[in-house]
């Protein structure tokens, strides 16, 4: 297989996967990710904080709000995603908004 592919000329794409921490998951598989890095400036030596929001498809809705997850790099699903979760790694807290049913008076 490997011998067909220099054969031909063409390499074996290489996979970028990132981890990141679910903002939203409203959307029906469908999800944002935050993916975080730091990175050193190179003359001053101080460590920048650069963050990314990223749509990420989930097929099976397997992750909620405030998971950590694995995502990849895949080819463009629609306008704006262009990633895949692979894994959860760490399952989050889910924040639960205060409604009626939790003691909060309508007003009425």
């Amino acid at each position: 297989m490997q011998d067909e592919r220099e054969k031909k000329g063409q390499k074996k794409a290489i996979r970028v996967e990132k981890i990141g921490r679910v903002l939203g998951s409203k959307m029906d598989k469908s999800r944002t990710v935050l993916i975080e890095g730091r990175i050193q400036h190179p003359f001053y030596k101080k460590f920048i904080r650069n963050r990314k929001r990223v749509m990420a498809h989930d097929e099976s809705n397997i992750s909620g709000s405030g998971d950590m997850v694995r995502i990849v790099k895949c080819r463009p699903l629609s306008k704006c995603k262009r990633w895949r979760i692979e894994e959860v790694i760490e399952k989050g807290e889910i924040e639960e908004n205060g409604t009626a049913e939790d003691g909060i008076d309508s007003g009425r």
